[in-house]
């Protein structure tokens, strides 16, 4: 299954906003069913898609690489592509640079596009040889407030 990532608005059909219950009707309704529930987080696809809520409505995106799902940025596999080369992708479309490269995590603020881990062992599409990100995921408001939030101590 093909989900766009699609900032400020959320991805595949998966709507910011959108409350816990229809995220995992509509989740399931994709062949999805609810693995797992921690607290504010719901796993689908044996954890290889995380969402998020605040308030009990969707705020965050997150994927691992997985077989069953391609996760696109502006038409782009992000698991078929280097971790560098979807980070300059990413920054493309990001005004407000310059963005530096960095191997451990980045969030493009304006696209609210977070970028975790890159090393060869996530790339389950050509078999551990490339650097690729563990996880890529998107977020609203909500989620970048709170990342900025945690970044200055508070």
């Amino acid at each position: 299954m093909e989900l766009e990532l699609l900032p400020h608005v959320g991805a595949g059909p998966l709507r910011f906003g959108m409350p816990r219950a229809a995220v995992r009707t509509t989740m399931s309704g994709l062949g999805f069913p609810l693995d797992n529930e921690y607290l504010t987080l719901d796993h689908f696809c044996e954890s290889a898609i995380r969402a998020e809520y605040a308030d009990d409505s969707l705020s965050f995106i997150e994927f691992w690489c997985h077989e069953r799902t391609v996760p696109r940025y502006r038409g782009t596999d992000v698991f078929s592509v280097t971790a560098e080369e979807l980070f300059t992708i990413i920054a493309g479309f990001e005004a407000g640079g310059p963005h530096a490269y960095d191997p451990l995590e980045y969030l493009f603020p304006e696209q609210i596009i977070a970028l975790w881990q890159a090393d060869p062992q996530y790339d389950c599409r050509a078999r551990q040889t490339r650097m690729v990100w563990g996880t890529v995921a998107v977020g609203d408001a909500r989620y970048l407030q709170a990342v900025r939030a945690l970044a200055s101590g508070a």
